[in-house]
């Protein structure tokens, strides 16, 4: 597999997240040619963004949920718990 530079990342984040359904299809179909390394800097780049759940909670084959289901798994605790304290903030405010 060929080097991607980061805005190649962005933009197919960009489409997995915004683009209209035959682009996403195309997106999701290359996030299964992605080796371990680009696997790594793309949900690197999708946590710093905070799109992992927009970007990869739908539309993936059986390979992609699991090869995505731990990070989605640990977002979506992530937001549970934002959201649990989010009361609390709002109080102390």
């Amino acid at each position: 597999m060929r080097f991607m530079a980061d805005e190649e990342y962005i933009h197919m984040l960009s489409v997995l997240t915004l683009a209209r359904d035959p682009f996403r299809a195309e997106a999701r179909h290359h996030l299964g040619n992605l080796d371990d390394a680009q696997f790594a800097m793309l949900t690197n780049i999708a946590n710093s963004h905070h799109v992992v759940l927009r970007a990869f909670a739908t539309g993936l084959s059986t390979e992609g949920k699991d090869r995505f289901g731990v990070l989605l798994s640990s977002e979506r605790k992530r937001a549970q718990t934002a959201t649990s304290r989010l009361h609390e903030v709002c109080q102390a405010l």
